[in-house]
């Protein structure tokens, strides 16, 4: 953590004295750039849910602020034929960015990039009623402190750049992730306990991680005869993660059964080549092609931390295990692209891939229970993916645009699995436990789309998409001796559905312009094992009005709405899992949200800036998961102009969220205030 502080305060000292360097510059007159830097300052009060606010508005709470825009850039190239451009972002305490791009026409260039993003996590997320396991209340929701991830994001790239012969580019990437993030939510194991109450693994665990990804990459173009243009890049990749879990179990009468401790150590390598082609054929044909081989090697291991006796405060090694798997892939692709194609105004995209990919993994872990168990698992997937794309648009009709889309793919996965159980050589003992699998799964898929456009006027444009889509699953079993499992247990599936657009665009007079549209969605999904399963329809509507009343005035409403069905139906057997019923999983809601926008200029150095949101969602479902809730936030901005190139702004934000279900589950309510200084020179 003190190294990430430490990078933070150097970014921001960077960006201070460039800021600081910018100003002094800004006073004189024969300046060599120009630039615009903006500070922010902002406070936000939240009441109730502080944990929900910070992580739907991806910001803390309390006080914010710093430099929130740095733009400089250079007045032409120097002495030297150099050119650049600054710009930065020091907002305490989530989002530092700093880009610095310094270039020579015809030579050279050298681009620095890094980024740093703060995302923050709700410590509950999910309602629970904690009284159904016995527990105190107080457990529905957890602590929020502290709970986010940090991602920074770091970029070196120098490039050559002649203007004949060979480009050459050379970078590195890393990405870097640490922090807490909500990583369970709590689970309901299958049956009941005794009294009737139902089995409960965890509650919303906190996984600890830190994990960092570094690519390094080099590119050669070449162009010859100045249209076929080549382009060769080789990168390699490798990952590495420390990931800790910690997490209790509880009892049916609310004590503690046993803490889990998860340990985990993700990592792997990747070397990936591409070869790359496009060319201008003439003025209306276009080709490219373009192939991939890919390597990914992946080694991860996990052990787990847990009393061996329920109720034991001891805590020691209880599993480990580790998983290799390797994949190798080979990518081929072309694109084709004619205008004028067969007549004129006709046009034609076509493309297509072809994917030849085969992964080989095996797993090993050992139990320390019962005297030890060695578990052990191999599996092999050797897949060809074959993916075509067709595009034709039309325009031979006046005024009127057609187009037709085809999007295709076939997936052939030969597919093998098996797992073999022993107890450790120590015991004697024979295999206790062998499982295998054998299956050829085959998908399917045809998305088909029409669309016309037509401009009746010049104030006014229809537009009409229709989409058609079928994708099919057959599941062959050449062996399973356990029929019980995925994937041989859900067999064969369809899933078909179709969407209708329609939309209109009409410029009512020189300061009016409005939107109307609708759509509906339809999707159903039938299966091998209980026929129909799912049925979903959707309709979405959406009107919107951009107007001036006044020349200093500008406004834009927006409605949106939408029915959400979903009707899942069962077809099992009465007394199972899958037993017969009419909606276990049904889910019926409307939603809509109303938005204004506005702008009003008091004078030419006085203005304002108005938001509002209304969002409610009115679901009717199973409990708790009805999703029965509103959103509302408004925003007021006043800007002042106090010197050619100084304007200062205050605003204020009101932010409130009431989750209907769950006993106030989630309800925030903020009160923000922003002040800004914008300097342009």
């Amino acid at each position: 953590m003190k190294e990430i502080i430490g990078l933070r305060i150097v970014i921001a000292v960077i960006i201070c004295l460039v800021t600081i360097t910018g100003l002094g510059y800004g006073q004189e007159s024969d300046k060599p750039y120009k630039g615009e830097i903006r500070f922010r300052y902002g406070y936000f009060g939240v009441d109730k849910d502080d944990g929900r606010f910070r992580e739907d508005q991806w910001q803390t709470d309390n006080s914010t602020g710093g430099l929130d825009w740095l733009h400089l850039e250079s007045i032409g190239p120097d002495e030297n034929g150099y050119e650049w451009v600054f710009e930065g972002r020091a907002l305490y305490d989530y989002d530092y960015r700093m880009s610095l791009l310094l270039k020579k026409e015809d030579s050279h260039y050298l681009k620095l990039d890094f980024s740093g993003l703060r995302r923050y996590f709700d410590g509950s997320n999910e309602y629970w009623d904690p009284t159904q396991f016995g527990l105190d209340t107080s457990f529905a929701e957890k602590s929020d402190g502290g709970f986010f991830t940090d991602r920074r994001n770091y970029n070196i790239e120098f490039g050559l750049t002649p203007l004949e012969g060979p480009e050459v580019i050379l970078g590195w990437h890393r990405l870097e992730r640490d922090g807490k993030e909500v990583l369970l939510r709590g689970s309901q194991a299958k049956g009941p306990l005794a009294g009737g109450k139902p089995r409960f693994r965890g509650i919303p665990a906190m996984t600890n991680m830190k994990g960092i990804t570094d690519t390094f990459y080099a590119e050669v173009a070449q162009t010859f005869a100045e249209k076929y243009n080549f382009r060769i890049r080789q990168e390699f990749e490798q990952y590495r993660d420390e990931q800790l879990i910690v997490y209790p179990r509880y009892n049916n009468d609310g004590s503690v059964d046993q803490w889990r401790t998860l340990e985990d150590d993700p990592g792997y390598t990747n070397w990936r080549t591409m070869l790359m082609f496009d060319s201008f054929l003439d003025d209306q044909t276009y080709v490219t092609a373009n192939y991939m081989y890919n390597y990914l090697n992946n080694n991860s291991s996990r052990n787990m931390i847990r009393p061996s006796v329920g109720g034991s405060t001891a805590t020691t090694p209880f599993t480990n295990s580790k998983v290799g798997n390797s994949r190798r892939t080979n990518v081929g692709a072309f694109g084709y692209r004619k205008a004028n194609f067969m007549k004129e105004n006709l046009s034609l995209s076509a493309g297509l891939r072809v994917e030849d990919s085969k992964t080989s993994s095996q797993s090993i872990g050992l139990s320390s229970s019962g005297g030890g168990t060695l578990r052990e698992a191999w599996s092999k997937l050797d897949e060809v993916r074959l993916a075509g794309m067709l595009r034709l648009v039309y325009k031979g009709i006046e005024r009127t645009t057609l187009s037709f889309d085809a999007d295709l793919e076939q997936r052939f996965l030969d597919w093998s699995e098996s797992v073999d159980t022993r107890s450790m050589e120590i015991n004697g003992e024979g295999a206790v436990d062998i499982f295998d699998r054998r299956a050829d799964i085959d998908y399917t898929d045809q998305i088909y789309t029409f669309k016309a456009v037509r401009r009746h006027s010049r104030a006014l444009k229809s537009t009409v998409k229709f989409r058609i889509k079928d994708l099919k699953r057959s599941y062959t079993d050449r062996f399973d001796n356990d029929l019980s499992f995925y994937p041989g247990y859900l067999g064969s599936y369809r899933r078909r559905g179709n969407d209708v657009t329609l939309k209109t665009d009409w410029r009512m007079n020189g300061t009016a312009t409005s939107t109307l549209m609708y759509q509906f969605v339809q999707e159903s999904i039938d299966t091998e094992l209980g026929g129909k399963t799912q049925n979903l329809e959707i309709h979405r509507g959406l009107a919107s009005l951009s107007f001036s009343p006044a020349q200093n005035m500008f406004l834009v409403g927006t409605f949106m709405l939408e029915n959400y069905n979903l009707d899942t139906p069962g077809n099992g057997t009465a007394g199972t899992d899958n037993a017969a019923s009419s909606k276990p999983f049904d889910y019926v809601g409307n939603s809509y949200s109303i938005l204004l926008d506005g702008t009003y200029a008091f004078n030419e150095n006085t203005s304002c800036t108005v938001g509002l949101q209304h969002t409610e969602s009115m679901g009717e479902g199973d409990g708790d998961n009805a999703n029965d809730s509103a959103y509302d936030k408004v925003g007021l901005m006043l800007k002042h102009k106090v010197a050619k190139n100084q304007t200062i702004g205050a605003g204020y934000q009101f932010i409130n969220f009431n989750n209907h279900n769950g006993n106030s589950f989630d309800d925030y309510e903020a009160h923000g205030a922003i002040f800004t200084y914008t300097y342009t020179f």
